[in-house]
């Protein structure tokens, strides 16, 4: 088994261990219960605290796109340059 699929399936089951943890407390007693909502609700404030910061670091060590202008002369100077190669081969197999 690869690894990504051995994480996946650690993924799946430790998703169904959760839903079955949350499914459950309306049978258990009611001081078990609160124990376990809490416990699930502060993974998840965890998780999406952890969504939020990776986004943030994310947006700060993501340097800014070029600007379109910037992007055109680029591409300008490269279809020059392949213009000139081009035409150098043509010139060079008519000669001979």
């Amino acid at each position: 088994m690869h690894r990504k699929d051995a994480v996946g399936m650690l993924f799946i089951l430790l998703g169904l261990a959760i839903m079955l943890l949350a499914w459950s407390t309306p049978f258990l007693p009611p001081h078990i219960a609160i124990i376990i909502i809490e416990a699930l609700v502060i993974a998840a404030a965890s998780v999406v605290g952890a969504v939020l910061a990776w986004i943030g670091i994310q947006l700060l060590t993501t340097p800014p796109p070029k600007p379109v202008e910037e992007l055109e002369r680029e591409l300008r100077e490269e279809i020059e340059e392949i213009k000139r190669e081009v035409m150098e081969k043509l010139k060079d197999r008519s000669r001979g």
